[in-house]
């Protein structure tokens, strides 16, 4: 590490390790991952040969620890790679930044015009898709002038964005491995079929395009990458309070209603590291969760809590918005006025308190007395 420190900071180093999930570079590596939420492991520990219900992930600090007495082997993703890959720190951290499109300080050459061929190529799948237009915009509410604004498009699908970036120059083989085709069968398509694409952005660069299927069944959401979500980061004013929602859709409502301070973190499960990293280096005091929080299936409810947690760990407070039954931001502002909306951003419980009485609802009302019937209460 001391070697590779003279070339890159400390804090280049801990925002690739922000960016880049440990999960997608164990998986990388050749491991699967199992389990779901906290108790998410890995399939083997390459240490001591135990199983997932030993080496558990981290997902909020992006680190791993065994958790055999004989063992307790823990790190960040660079041990990880050191070890799984036999190499030494410097190759670890080339090998990290490589599956995030991360640009280090002393990329080489060809590195840096790799990372520019693929902006280059991203900036006109947005212009290309820019010239098709869709109805569901509309019927999510979003105008023409946020769309025109936004560089909202249309990816009708089939082989037509293939087509035009092959005349370009684009060969297939570095298209499939941007993702931006796929394989169907024996042929090759574009990955975005009959979607509404959306464009996401960070540090001005096109880190991810989204795209909102135009048909309420199968996959409605779909990311070219997943990762590094952080829509509208550009735009928001250092030192302020700063509103966080769950999809593109939120976040374009919001800024066609004047609500300034606003990101997209690409989902209610999506929060990390990466995004806590990148809070505090604008100095955001307070963060509102705006997530589904209403939703039935309580994965709103449940990535606001993740979320409020790990803002807690990193000491910035938060508040929770409590949205209607089954609405999320664009709905609501689709069927009501911004002055509801603000209200609801005026009631949100302090996360503490949110978190204690989503505790409280899932614990039988019987129990809740037999507990407080049992307390001393002084005299």
């Amino acid at each position: 590490m001391e070697e590779y420190a003279m070339f890159v900071s400390r804090e280049t180093l801990d925002e690739l390790m922000a960016t880049v999930p440990l999960e997608e570079v164990v998986v990388a590596t050749g491991y699967g991952v199992r389990g779901t939420g906290r108790s998410k492991g890995i399939e083997r520990c390459p240490k001591c040969g135990r199983d997932w219900t030993h080496i558990k992930i981290n997902g909020r600090r992006n680190l791993f620890r065994c958790m055999s007495p004989s063992c307790g082997w823990a790190g960040n993703a660079f041990h990880w790679v050191m070890e799984t890959r036999g190499c030494q720190f410097l190759e670890a951290v080339k090998y990290v930044a490589t599956l995030g499109d991360f640009e280090l300080p002393q990329s080489t050459k060809e590195e840096k015009q790799r990372l520019q061929r693929i902006q280059k190529c991203l900036q006109e799948t947005v212009r290309f898709y820019g010239q098709f237009s869709h109805d569901y915009i509309a019927k999510r509410g979003i105008t023409k002038e946020t769309a025109e604004k936004y560089l909202v498009g249309f990816a009708p699908g089939g082989t037509v964005l293939k087509d035009h970036l092959n005349q370009l120059g684009f060969d297939d083989v570095f298209l499939e491995e941007i993702k931006l085709i796929r394989r169907v069968g024996d042929n090759l398509m574009d990955s975005f079929f009959n979607r509404v694409v959306v464009p996401i952005y960070l540090d001005n660069r096109i880190v991810d395009l989204y795209g909102r299927s135009i048909f309420d069944k199968g996959t409605k959401h779909f990311y070219l990458n997943g990762q590094k979500i952080l829509m509208g980061y550009d735009e928001i004013v250092s030192g302020e309070p700063v509103l966080i929602v769950e999809g593109p859709f939120d976040w374009l409502s919001l800024k066609q209603n004047k609500v300034m301070n606003a990101l997209c973190t690409g989902g209610a499960s999506k929060f990390s590291s990466f995004h806590i990293h990148r809070l505090k280096k604008k100095g955001v005091p307070m963060v509102f969760i705006g997530y589904d929080t209403g939703d039935k299936n309580g994965s709103g409810q449940e990535g606001a809590i993740e979320a409020g947690i790990l803002l807690q760990e990193a000491e910035i407070p938060s508040r929770v918005i409590q949205m209607p039954e089954d609405t999320d931001v664009n709905k609501l502002l689709r069927e009501n006025s911004i002055e509801a909306y603000r209200n609801l951003i005026r009631e949100a419980l302090p996360f503490e308190k949110y978190h204690a009485f989503h505790t409280l609802s899932k614990i039988p009302t019987n129990l809740i007395h037999e507990y407080l019937n049992g307390l001393k209460v002084p005299h």
